[in-house]
């Protein structure tokens, strides 16, 4: 049974200003132990789903066609750069997001709870709009510059949801798309 996940994809500006975000903090911290997520692999995830039989998966389906049915189209924006739980003490590297006009947030808590129905749930943490950049593999490290570095502004609009399957190896995973949801244009 795949691990599965839903998210939004981010376009190729975006993609770039976080890798270069990446390679700063690599230039300040050359051997810090820090697990990068790879460009192509960058997403805002909306739900965590684990691992899913044929049967969940097409139900899952029938929810995100449900959830984006009158979603319309809308705006996310790159906001600042942080660490969780802190930036003195950095376990996972991470860009926060503004939601321009709360809509993720919105779209995220109609799948969530749909989903928490069906009893398709994995991760019932408070949902947060950020993109993890890194994870550091030894979380006792010091890591040099982390208060100097600032995402430029980027603004997009978001135009689909994405149904992922994640298969993990020793090189990291592999993300598959099962399915993809497009928003209402206005």
């Amino acid at each position: 049974m795949p691990r599965c996940f839903v998210a939004l994809p981010l376009p190729a500006e975006v993609k770039q200003e976080l890798t270069g975000l990446q390679a700063i903090i690599k230039t300040n911290n050359p051997t810090a132990p820090i697990k990068w997520v790879e460009a192509d692999n960058l997403h805002l995830t909306l739900e965590f789903l684990d691992e899913l039989t044929p049967e969940q998966i097409k139900l899952t389906q029938k929810i995100l066609e449900e959830a984006v049915t009158n979603q319309p189209v809308f705006n996310l924006a790159l906001a600042d750069f942080t660490a969780f739980p802190s930036l003195g003490h950095p376990k996972i590297l991470l860009v926060k997001l503004r939601d321009v006009e709360d809509n993720a947030w919105t779209l995220q808590r109609k799948i969530h709870g749909a989903l928490g129905q069906h009893n398709l749930l994995y991760d019932t943490k408070p949902w947060s709009a950020h993109l993890t950049i890194g994870r550091i593999k030894n979380p006792g490290v010091k890591l040099q510059g982390l208060s100097q570095i600032f995402p430029q502004p980027l603004r997009w609009p978001v135009q689909k949801i994405i149904l992922y399957s994640s298969q993990l190896n020793s090189f990291g995973p592999i993300y598959t798309i099962l399915d993809e949801y497009s928003l209402k244009i206005n």
